[in-house]
């Protein structure tokens, strides 16, 4: 393996007597950071693109840096430098110097230039490459070479006590270093690649038997697993799969990639990509915010487990080979693209590939160069036939002006008229083109489905029914977050005296003990904000609010800008047109979001900080913008506006979890505030009493989000309005929620979009960073074996799916044979996070931690006894569940049953 610049990654599973899981391995080379490499146990990267190793570490993944040790290519920052007593030869092939190792000052060099930069950026675990690169130089003596590679690696190990080493090959060398490495790797057991002629063939008998006693001899001789680099073409994966079981069945572990280490390979393990590149049109919309694919697709692509990847279509496109990679690609056309070209030859590449293409909205071109199936003009009253019941809004039956379709010969065409199709699925993917796709609602602002989203998506992507991360339910129970802009604390509320907002919300939340992420305006409260000679007064309502044990600390900007982006661009050209009018003021985004934060921390008592911006106007910030509150250490939310209700019944009414700008993350608030409920605030001001059928209406039939209560400051200025918040609240508090604070969610929200899931066998191996706790597994998929399974506490059938509740980083789920009543002991339910979970045999024990007394439900078998700690009252017993209610936040629960 030579020092490669794209990706590749997989896996091991280390096999004897049968297939016994142990290790997991990945190769990756490629610039863009994967989520799916923390399926693996291990991903190689290429280091000089940059990745951070400290934010890709976590539990149970250890990226690893792909190193050259015996060359250096010619683009290596170290070549300049390198002394001509260290240059050994040249390898014209790779473009690189072959090192002199046998020199102490060679060794040196390297130490210095090429390996301590990597380890000073975090990089703790190295795979080393080109160990037998001084065949290459025939003046070179082996033996001289060697030791000086097995000093070499002796002295990084000195070094570094807590370094781990991976080889490529190096075999000859294993008899001095074995007890320093943990795994040998080597390439072309069974297929092989050949770079000049970009061409595959199967590997000689003789070499594969050479190979086969060099991999028996590791594992026999040293105890050091080992795997097989082999490769096969991106487009044939069945094949890359059936190489990689015959390597598996000679007690090896396969991997099994293209030649040029691109594509996302295939083993024993295999991790099934969630990424849905959506392609877009500039010309639509000026920012990501308002494209129609993000506001109406992104959720129900959401739902479904995918995350949502945007690129615009006329930019340059990856050449890489994207097999593995993608889940899928949507073409979300506008208008016809002038230059076509470039993306129907990239289209073509995906479906060789086998990659499931989605075509919608208009089209942009004739797709047949690329995918095999022609445009056709469809006139005017063209009558329409449909497949499809009617979904949000009825079909239209004749077309009123001529539109385009697709030829409907040899497609699945659920909506179609005059010899084309406008909804249909096609051996490459599908398309659901205008205008038999989404309608606007005349005289309002809304718009309606005309097919079945999530139906379109599953069938057309051809999605697996895979275990779903899910973002709105935690321990079985519906997720509960409650977060307060600060716009109106300095109102004076209708109220006797005339009390300031933020003093009659300091009551209401002292009566309602519940998590809550409150945030201030410093232009408002501060001492150099709009009202000075009350900010001591005002800032005394802060301190105490901020004091509750049950609010968390947010900062809702400087200045509270209208529009991020127009206040950016206009920034030195005049005060307030984009922000609250405070004097001398020019917006600054660093001081709006750095230097809220570091005001606001003087308002707060020893113990709390601010992890969280609220944005503020528009909830549109930049790019540049979104960085600012990341690399702050602060997660950020507001914005996308779900109000879905009797006057707004539509799935497109419904915002997805998020939108990702340039590898920057916006987090969207789960539902809409009381601000779009009383029209902008003008009344009635008794309105946000309808948020309830808000969050009625994302329960089902689809769990699409938490229950999200959201306001601002200025509703503690009305009677009505206070009226319809202790409504609210006890709404909410009437149903079986699990209360957690809104960083927590946000929280979720980045862990879904790293969760990676991968398929082991019949076993699903799930990895994310402890936040996300819940998968969700469809109708028609078994509950899980709960004696099979690893890290899997319970689950809870709910709207006739199931929600399983995960503990730690990593879990690994195994589905019932058949669908039964599990027999073991396990928690169905409860409104608190399981902080510790063990289980030996039949016996259970765990521990939860919420933020209100604990409420649970425990299945328990009849002959198992329970106990708690501290002491619960026990409620009624109903098919083997166990009701507990404590007084406390915390609960242990332990379950012993006898042996059978």
């Amino acid at each position: 393996m030579r020092h490669l610049s794209m990706p590749l990654f997989f896996l091991w599973a280390w096999f004897v007597a049968g297939p016994v899981h142990a290790l997991s391995v990945a190769f990756y080379y490629g610039g863009e950071w994967l989520p799916e490499l923390a399926a693996f146990d291990i991903a190689v990267v290429e280091p000089r693109h940059g990745f951070a190793p400290d934010a890709a570490r976590r539990p149970g993944f250890e990226p690893f840096a792909y190193v050259s040790v015996g060359e250096l290519s010619g683009d290596h920052p170290a070549v300049k430098g390198l002394p001509t007593i260290c240059r050994l030869a040249y390898n014209p092939a790779w473009n690189s110097i072959v090192l002199d190792h046998s020199r102490a000052e060679c060794r040196g060099y390297w130490l210095t230039q090429v390996f301590a930069p990597l380890w000073n950026a975090g990089w703790r675990g190295f795979f080393l490459d080109t160990m037998d690169s001084y065949q290459l130089a025939k003046q070179a003596a082996a033996t001289e070479q060697q030791a000086g590679l097995t000093t070499l690696i002796r002295e990084l190990k000195a070094r570094h006590p807590g370094l781990r080493l991976m080889l490529n090959r190096g075999f000859e060398l294993l008899p001095q270093i074995a007890p320093l490495v943990e795994a040998v790797a080597a390439e072309s057991l069974f297929g092989r690649y050949e770079p000049a002629s970009r061409s595959y063939a199967e590997v000689p008998a003789a070499d594969r038997e050479w190979l086969l006693a060099r991999f028996k001899e590791v594992r026999e001789r040293y105890g050091l697993p080992v795997v097989a680099i082999d490769y096969a073409p991106p487009e044939a994966r069945e094949r890359a799969r059936a190489i990689a079981r015959r390597i598996a069945e000679l007690g090896v572990v396969p991997w099994v990639s293209d030649g040029e280490l691109l594509s996302l390979g295939v083993g024993v393990r295999e991790a099934l990509p969630r990424t849905l590149l959506v392609l877009y049109d500039a010309r639509e919309a000026p920012d990501l915010n308002y494209l129609e694919a993000h506001r109406f697709l992104e959720l129900p692509a959401q739902y479904l487990g995918l995350r949502v990847r945007y690129q615009e279509m006329t930019s340059p496109l990856s050449t890489e080979p994207q097999a593995g990679r993608l889940a899928g690609v949507v073409v979300w056309g506008t208008g016809e693209l002038a230059n076509p070209q470039p993306v129907l030859e990239w289209l073509g590449a995906r479906r060789k590939e086998g990659i499931p293409i989605l075509l919608m909205g208009t089209l942009p071109f004739d797709p047949a160069p690329a995918l095999g199936t022609r445009r056709v003009n469809l006139p005017g009253g063209t009558g329409l036939h449909s497949s499809l019941a009617q979904f949000e809004a009825p079909l239209p039956r004749r077309l009123v002006t001529s539109v385009q379709g697709l030829q409907a010969d040899g497609i699945d065409a659920w909506v179609q008229g005059g010899g084309g199709a406008l909804v249909g699925l096609a051996s490459w993917g599908g398309f659901a083109l205008a205008p038999a796709l989404i309608e606007a609602v005349p005289g309002v602002d809304q718009y309606r489905w005309l097919i079945p989203p999530f139906a379109l998506l599953r069938t057309a992507l051809r999605l697996p029914d895979w275990p779903v991360p899910d973002v709105t339910t935690e321990t079985g129970r519906r997720l509960l977050t409650i977060h307060v802009d600060g716009d109106g604390f300095v109102s004076r509320a209708e109220l006797p005296g005339r009390p300031w907002a933020g003093e009659v919300l300091l009551g209401f939340l002292k009566k309602h003990p519940l998590p809550h992420g409150i945030s201030v305006i410093e232009g408002e409260i501060g001492p150099t904000g709009l009202y000075p000679q009350h900010s001591a007064e005002l800032e005394g309502i802060a301190r105490r609010i901020f004091a509750l044990p049950w609010v968390e600390a947010a900062s809702h900007s400087f200045s509270h800008p209208f529009r991020w982006a127009e206040a950016t661009a206009q920034a030195g050209e005049g005060e307030g047109r984009y922000t609250l009018p405070i004097a001398g003021y020019v917006f600054d985004a660093r001081r709006e979001i750095l230097g809220s934060r570091e005001y606001l921390a003087h308002l707060l008592p020893a113990g709390k900080t601010v992890r969280l911006f609220f944005w503020t106007g528009d909830c549109a910030p930049t790019v540049e913008q979104l960085r600012l509150t990341r690399e702050a250490g602060l997660l950020n939310i507001n914005g996308g506006d779900t109000i879905i209700s009797r006057t707004c019944p539509s799935l497109t009414c419904v915002a997805p979890y998020s939108l990702a700008k340039d590898g920057e993350l916006q987090v969207y608030a789960p539902v809409s505030n009381e601000n779009l409920f009383t029209n902008l605030w003008t009344g009635p001001f008794w309105g946000y009493r309808r948020v309830i059928e808000t969050f009625e209406r994302t329960e089902t039939p689809h769990r699409l989000k938490p229950v999200g209560i959201y306001y601002h400051f200025y509703s503690a200025t009305k009677p009505a309005a206070l009226k319809a918040l202790e409504e609210v609240y006890g709404w909410a508090q009437s149903q079986p929620l699990h209360p957690v604070f809104i960083s927590e969610y946000v929280e979720k929200v980045r862990d879904f979009l790293d969760y990676a899931i991968a398929r082991e066998g019949e076993a699903w191996i799930l990895r994310g960073r402890g936040a996300l706790a819940t998968v969700r597994l469809e109708e028609g998929l078994a509950s899980p074996d709960l004696g099979a399974s690893q890290n899997v506490a319970g689950f809870k059938r709910a709207l006739g799916r199931t929600y399983v509740h995960l503990t730690g980083t990593q879990a690994r789920i195994v589905l019932a044979k058949a669908e039964a009543r599990a027999t073991l002991p396990h928690l169905e339910e409860a409104n608190a996070r399981i902080t510790l979970f063990k289980r030996e045999g039949r016996d259970l024990r765990l521990s939860l931690l919420g933020h209100v007394p604990v409420e649970a439900g425990l299945f328990v078998p009849e002959d198992c006894k329970l106990r708690a700690e501290p002491a619960a009252r026990l409620g009624p017993r109903v098919e083997g569940v166990q009701i507990i209610k404590s007084k406390h936040a915390t609960l242990t629960l332990t379950v012993h049953c006898p042996r059978p």
